[in-house]
């Protein structure tokens, strides 16, 4: 990863992630230290940033206690809470939307260096990955691919471990979890081709 990152080594101050929401308000400190992102309470680490988004089933707002005592340092929520949380709170209109901000803001906007190529369709986007993958290999370059198979970075690969159709956002930056800001940067780290600067 840049320069030898990785978890331990990861950190951002909770007043550096909100200045990245547009419509957020802080409940709580601001001096709080955040070395990771998880929108499952289950998978929780000491000094992450726990965010509470609405599910079609599950409502993750449900979970913030169970965070909180995994370690969350903050919560980002669309509720504002009752009383003065234990950890501080990052309240915007939709944690969904503001997922993807907080996320780029984390792992310093991996997208902007590098070239990011976006399958769409109904049928044949995992084969075309895979195709484009091993064209830009074969020319030499060092790519990546994330699929709903496999997470490529250079060399390594592993199966994606998820279950879903979509690798989830925001697992932190190393394998296998599959996230799309951490495995850019992930990406970055490893040598595959930095997007050039006009």
């Amino acid at each position: 990863m840049d320069g030898g990152m990785t978890r331990e080594n990861m950190s951002m101050r909770l007043i550096d992630l909100y200045a990245a929401l547009p419509d957020a308000a802080l409940v709580g400190p601001r001096d709080a230290a955040i070395t990771g992102i998880a929108d499952d309470s289950r998978a929780v680490r000491p000094g992450d940033l726990f965010v509470a988004v609405h599910g079609e089933r599950v409502d993750g707002h449900c979970f913030i206690d169970a965070a909180v005592a995994r370690g969350a340092a903050g919560v980002l929520c669309q509720v504002a809470p009752d009383d003065t949380p234990p950890v501080p709170h990052i309240v915007v209109p939709d944690t969904r939307a503001a997922l993807a901000d907080v996320a780029a803001a984390f792992y310093g906007y991996p997208s902007t260096r590098l070239r990011v190529v976006g399958v769409t369709g109904t049928d044949g986007k995992t084969t075309t990955c895979f195709l484009l993958h091993a064209l830009l290999q074969g020319t030499g370059r060092s790519a990546g691919l994330s699929s709903t198979v496999a997470v490529r970075v250079g060399a390594q690969s592993r199966p994606t471990m998820s279950g879903y159709t979509t690798p989830p956002r925001a697992r932190g930056p190393a394998p296998p979890g599959g996230n799309g800001r951490g495995w850019l940067r992930l990406r970055r780290g490893r040598g595959v081709q930095p997007r050039p600067h006009a």
